[in-house]
Order: C-alpha cells, then structure tokens, then sequence
C-alpha cells in the first residue's frame, strides 16, 4: 500500500512536532527545547513577523514529520525602500523520503512567491539548484581574520596549538605596544533600555546609506540580541554605533557578524584593539566587510583565510543589485540563526 504524503503550511499548533523532528534528526545535537525557543524567537518575538507570513512547509506521513523547509522574515532597506524579505532556514528530509525533497522545495516556494529570499547556508545539493536556476549570488566576506586567544579549544593537533599560541604572543604584543592607542574609543555591553532612543536616531541618521541593507533599529537590536552579544561603541563618551558577535562558549569562538553605522570604520584600527583586548581569551574572528576593516586586522597580524561567503539571493523574477551601494552581513539569510 501506498504512504500519502501531505505537504502543507506551517501552522501554530505544529511547534513542539517540529521541535521534535528538528532534535531528532541525524546531524543535529540541539534539543526540543532549544528548537522550540529558537521557533519562538524566528516567528514570534520576531518585530519582522505578522500573523498570517508563511512560516514554510512540513512533510507528514500519517500525521508524523518526515521533512519540512523553514523561513523567518527581516526588515530590510531595498532599493532605498523598507521591504519585508525572508530568509531560507533548516531544509531538512528524512533520507527514506529523500525523493521529496523537491517538492517540498517546489511547496514551499509556491506560499513565498511574493518575497525576495536569502539563503546563505546552502548544501552543495543546494548550491547546485540555486545556480541552475540562475539565482543571484552575493558575497559578504572574502577573507577571514583570526586571533587565537584559546587555540586548544579548536585544534587537536600540538603543533597547531604552538603555531597559534605563538601568532596569540604577537598579536598580544602588538595591541599592548601599538602607537594608536587611544583612551576615547570605548566598547561597552549594556542593557539596551539605556540605549535605546539613541539607536533609534543612529538608525534615522544612518538609514539611507545604502540601498540595500538590514533595518537596524532598537526593535531589531532587541531580537537578536536573544542569540548575540551586542557591544557598543562609544568615542568622547558619546555613543558612535555597535557591534554584533556571534558567540559560541564551547569552542570560545566570537565572530563579528554586523556593525553599524558605516561612520565606525573611520576608528576601525582602535575598535579592534579593544576587540583583541575585550575577548583576549577568545578565539576572535573577524570577516572582511570592507576594505578599512580589512587593513586594520592586517595591521595587527591577524591570520588571514581566503575563503569567500557566498550566499544566493532568490526571486521569482530576475533582480539586478548595484552592490556597491549595499551593505549585508553575516546576519543574511539564516546564519547563527
């Protein structure tokens, strides 16, 4: 006898069963009640979110999950407009179902048709999809910067650890002898309740910067803040912008992820000085994000990865972005989220 697969939206009531398949599926370590936060905070909590965006599709025989296509909606800055987009997440079939997974694809975007969608943690099955279907391609970082604060929390072999411990020493060495120490430049991790009217009016300042960007306002600030730590940038006591990391305690990685606003770069040297002195116990990553950024990590010898972080843009009609007037992070799509 035949199975019968249905494959519908998403709907309220379907959290916890998703939670669950999410937990139990093989590559994954997080638990149902991580899932079922994590659910909360992509559609709920989210201030992107409205009642009644499609939230994605699941797969069931005989009512249980056999695979399911996610997405959750940002506030973005679109050709100099506020738009809605959404951001593919967590693609994921039983591999005795595997022969569905186009069409839950194909189902998915049938509900999405209407949005501009990033995806940037594609699998090479994915990959392969997405430039066949001629899907615009960007990329956020073409290099990465590395302090290793605590190599042997990310290398098991010993000359490894001695080559970074070593690189550690003189990375060390050069923020505590640099020449452009500067007293006035300030991180500082706060409550944003204090900040909040401040950010607000960064963001109106700053908003049209770029044509294509994320809305960075305090409403967003306090969603992601939910899976980011948020240090805030202060020049003459005055606060200039912030960063966002994504912070992973077990391997003791921080990775810049997004800044705001584009003014920071002119003080980039000292803003890594006081990040290399901030998490001097950590293993510091910092992206490429722009050429400013990208000579100040030099400056301090920090080991540098060629490794290009591309990401597709999906849209049902072909979309043509003057990228020299954007500004996208680490935060597109659904990384570290």
């Amino acid at each position: 006898m035949n199975q019968v697969i249905i494959i519908r939206e998403i709907e309220d009531n379907d959290y916890e069963n998703i939670a669950t398949f999410y937990s139990t599926f093989s590559d994954d370590s997080k638990t149902k009640e991580f899932w079922i936060i994590r659910l909360r905070q992509w559609w709920d909590e989210n201030p992107a979110y409205k009642y009644g965006h499609p939230r994605g599709v699941i797969a069931q025989v005989d009512g249980k999950i056999i695979g399911i296509t996610c997405n959750f909606p940002t506030r973005m800055i679109w050709e100099g407009k506020p738009q809605i987009v959404i951001n593919g997440s967590s693609w994921k079939v039983l591999p005795e179902y595997r022969k569905f997974s186009m069409d839950i694809w194909e189902k998915h975007r049938e509900i999405t048709k209407d949005y501009i969608m990033f995806n940037t943690t594609p699998n090479s099955f994915v990959r392969k999809l997405l430039i066949t279907t001629k899907q615009q391609e960007f990329i956020v970082s073409k290099s990465f910067y590395y302090y290793f604060g605590h190599p042997q929390s990310i290398f098991r072999s010993t000359p490894m650890v001695v080559i970074a411990f070593f690189s550690k020493i003189l990375v060390k060495s050069l923020v505590n002898l640099s020449i452009f120490i500067r007293k006035d430049i300030q991180l500082q991790n706060k409550s944003l309740d204090n900040v909040k009217d401040k950010i607000d009016n960064l963001w109106v300042e700053h908003r049209n910067d770029f044509l294509y960007t994320n809305i960075r306002d305090s409403n967003y600030l306090r969603w992601i803040s939910k899976s980011k730590e948020i240090l805030y940038v202060y020049k003459h006591n005055e606060l200039q912008g912030f960063l966002i990391l994504d912070k992973d305690p077990r391997k003791k990685i921080v990775i810049l992820v997004d800044y705001w606003s584009k003014n920071l770069m002119e003080d980039a040297k000292h803003i890594i000085k006081n990040l290399l002195s901030y998490y001097k116990d950590m293993n510091l990553v910092i992206p490429s994000f722009c050429p400013k950024l990208e000579y100040s990590a030099r400056g301090y010898f920090l080991v540098r990865r060629k490794k290009s972080n591309i990401g597709f843009i999906i849209c049902s009609k072909q979309i043509t972005i003057n990228f020299d007037k954007s500004f996208l992070c680490m935060l597109q799509g659904d990384y570290g989220m």
